[in-house]
């Protein structure tokens, strides 16, 4: 099992329903953890709990995803999932 939080798909529309509850392996380039590092001086708060609670409405940001290097296209971002579900 991989460390760290894990970053699971919770919304997702026609065609890609197929990846609710998938564990992300990367977004873009990036390994997840890279991407939430990459993220970290872009997200405003005041305490490590604010970042957490934040940085996952950032990974799905288009605009933050080209920013840090994991996209091109803010509306085109490549993040495969694992297979299976996670629970």
């Amino acid at each position: 099992m991989a460390s760290g939080p894990r970053a699971l798909v919770k919304g997702a529309v026609e065609p890609h329903l197929d990846a609710l509850n998938c564990r992300l392996v990367r977004i873009g380039p990036l390994t997840v953890e890279e991407a939430r590092v990459c993220l970290a001086p872009l997200i405003h708060r005041d305490n490590a709990m604010e970042l957490l609670a934040q940085e996952g409405a950032y990974l799905t940001r288009g605009e933050a995803l080209v920013a840090i290097g994991a996209a091109e296209d803010p509306e085109h971002v490549a993040s495969p999932v694992s297979p299976g579900r996670w629970r």
